[in-house]
């Protein structure tokens, strides 16, 4: 299932199932992005978080294994949403992908530690002002 009823205009999250050893995270009936530009496994260790933001970059992230929050601030100027916050909590025991939208500030925090799977629709450090770890 999709569901975009969240206070940041144009975040998705698609809750994920895995069939036989395997986790679709993204297809392409799934329409969430437009072009492909890198993808990456992300380990944030207990305790730990990463923050990411990217100003022409959508990004798709995806929980493979532990337990993380996300943190998103709407920084888009001209945006419906601008300055709209939301924070979601995903698990292993429920997989899901969210959707960041460029422009969307997102930290991802774990207390326990995960991995994750983050997919851009443009490279790392392709744009000037964004901040990548």
């Amino acid at each position: 299932m999709i569901r975009s009823e969240f206070e940041i205009s144009d975040m998705v999250v698609k809750d994920l199932d895995w069939r036989n050893g395997i986790l679709d995270i993204l297809k392409e009936g799934d329409h969430l992005l437009r072009r492909f530009g890198e993808v990456e496994v992300v380990t944030i260790e207990p305790q730990g978080s990463v923050q990411v933001f990217r100003q022409q970059a959508d990004e798709i992230w995806a929980l493979l294994s532990g337990h993380a929050s996300f943190h998103l601030q709407d920084r888009r100027q001209d945006s419906p949403s601008q300055g709209a916050e939301v924070n979601l909590d995903i698990s292993q025991d429920s997989p899901q992908a969210v959707l960041i939208p460029f422009g969307v500030l997102s930290k991802v925090t774990s207390n326990q530690g995960a991995t994750l799977v983050r997919i851009n629709t443009h490279q790392d450090e392709s744009f000037p002002g964004d901040e990548i770890p």
